[in-house]
């Protein structure tokens, strides 16, 4: 598949993703983290993984200030969403159900690169999500 045909698809179902460097990563219909791998000219998808859980608490315990977006999401997988706090941020799921606000923060030297600024465990209950990430195939 070509990755503008992925991204027409993501658009239209109204699918949140993430960007890491080549791969893209967002939540399918069953609400499981997907890693999308596109080929060095960035032109074709070259590998799908899906995770089969949500990290635990402890996993996103592990997760402290400094750490890069790229290390972020190889240790938690895709974010649901953004949260509508209007800070910088990106809301991860627990496996026991819990929500937590990851808040970046962006460096003036490297524009593209963003690092942890805090974690916030915003609990199990509702949780304002912007969009809804649960379409995609």
């Amino acid at each position: 598949m070509s990755s503008d045909k992925l991204y027409c698809m993501l658009g239209t179902y109204g699918v949140y993703y993430g960007h890491d460097g080549d791969r893209l990563l967002f939540r399918d219909k069953k609400n499981r983290s997907v890693t999308v791998e596109f080929s060095e000219d960035m032109k074709t998808v070259a590998a799908v993984t899906s995770a089969a859980a949500d990290p635990t608490d402890t996993d996103i315990g592990k997760i402290t200030g400094g750490m890069t977006s790229s290390e972020v999401y190889a240790a938690l997988g895709a974010p649901v969403g953004r949260d509508t706090s209007g800070v910088y941020s990106e809301l991860f799921v627990s496996s026991s159900g819990n929500y937590y606000r990851i808040c970046w923060s962006k460096s003036w030297e490297e524009p593209y690169s963003v690092t942890v600024q805090s974690v916030q465990n915003l609990g199990s209950g509702r949780v304002p999500i912007s969009p809804v990430t649960t379409q995609a195939e």
